[in-house]
């Protein structure tokens, strides 16, 4: 059972990560901090898109720890 919650855990981050991907792939960091290679500014992207993809996929699932909690504590 823990290597399946495992994956679970593991394919909300990846799909969590790839979300936020493609919300900002589209993304023009020239505003911010003047990139003279494209492929700086993908790493960059991909960084950005890591960070706040982990993160909510952390949020996620502790919202569905604490709501899992909560349900067998009043359930008990």
């Amino acid at each position: 059972m823990t290597t399946l919650y495992g994956m679970a855990v593991l394919l909300v981050y990846l799909v969590c990560i790839l979300l936020s991907y493609s919300v900002f792939k589209d993304f023009n960091l020239k505003h911010f901090y003047p990139m003279e290679k494209e492929e700086f500014a993908q790493y960059a992207i991909w960084l950005i898109s890591i960070s706040i993809g982990s993160g909510l996929a952390t949020f996620l699932l502790s919202i569905i720890e604490t709501v899992q909690n909560i349900t067998l504590t009043y359930l008990n």
